[in-house]
């Protein structure tokens, strides 16, 4: 099963034990600056949607629930790399470059969110070359 079929699942799960209707999680989204349809977060369900961060916060403030209730399953993935490989055929270098980018962004957000948390010690191996002379992706200048 794919990441975002395991995913959609995930969302569809926590709806159903939280009590959501599909109407009720879409008005609440909508409440909050999305612009869902019913037909839309079905799709999303499926996993047929590829999904932000903002949109994991906001159902998670609706269904009471962390994001990481979202990626239960999902832990040992293939790299974008790996995905992009195997759905795209041959890379040229420059894609390779970009979806290996996208992999250490996506890697450093994770690393960030685990430090916001205190579950990460910035002092492990490895960390390192994640934090170190990267600019913080949630902080713009004003």
């Amino acid at each position: 099963m794919s990441l975002f079929k395991k995913v959609g699942k995930n969302i569809e799960s926590l709806r159903a034990e939280k009590g959501f209707s599909l109407d009720k999680v879409v008005e609440e989204m909508n409440n909050r600056g999305a612009t869902l349809t019913v037909e839309i977060f079905k799709e999303i369900e499926e996993g047929k949607w590829s999904l932000s961060l903002p949109f994991f916060h906001h159902l998670g403030e609706i269904l009471e629930c962390k994001n990481d209730d979202f990626m239960i399953g999902v832990e040992d993935e293939k790299s974008l790399l790996e995905m992009a490989r195997e759905s795209m055929g041959e890379l040229s270098e420059e894609e390779e470059l970009f979806f290996d980018e996208i992999q250490t962004i996506i890697e450093v957000l994770i690393a960030q969110e685990k430090l916001y948390k205190g579950e990460l010690d910035i002092m492990k191996p490895g960390l390192w070359k994640y934090t170190h002379n990267m600019p913080n992706p949630l902080l713009k200048p004003v």
